[in-house]
């Protein structure tokens, strides 16, 4: 990951767009156990990895396994998921072109 940042650092004021109790929610990681998809969309420097690497670190702290990858989607992981090996209870996929700025 770029950074371990947790969401708890996370500084809303920096950008106010962001609905807080919407991420709040994310943070329940609920939406792991429905199997659904949170995407963040925005230009550059607006909080999208930071948001993504915060809940990464929050499904690892609640004893997830994250499969972290930069680009685009990872063959390993369908080929993880479609052969029933055991795969990340959680993907993060940040964007292609992306610059890891450590």
């Amino acid at each position: 990951m770029p950074h371990r940042k947790t969401l708890e650092e996370f500084d809303f004021s920096f950008q106010p767009s962001i609905d807080v109790r919407q991420i709040k929610e994310l943070t329940t990681l609920a939406f792991v156990a429905r199997d659904e998809n949170v995407i963040f969309l925005g230009p550059p420097g607006v909080g999208k990895t930071y948001l993504t690497v915060g809940l990464a670190m929050q499904a690892l702290r609640s004893g997830m396994t994250v499969y972290y990858t930069p680009g685009t989607y990872d063959s390993r992981l369908e080929k993880g998921c479609t052969t029933g090996q055991v795969g990340p209870q959680m993907a993060c996929i940040y964007p292609a072109g992306h610059t890891d700025h450590r």
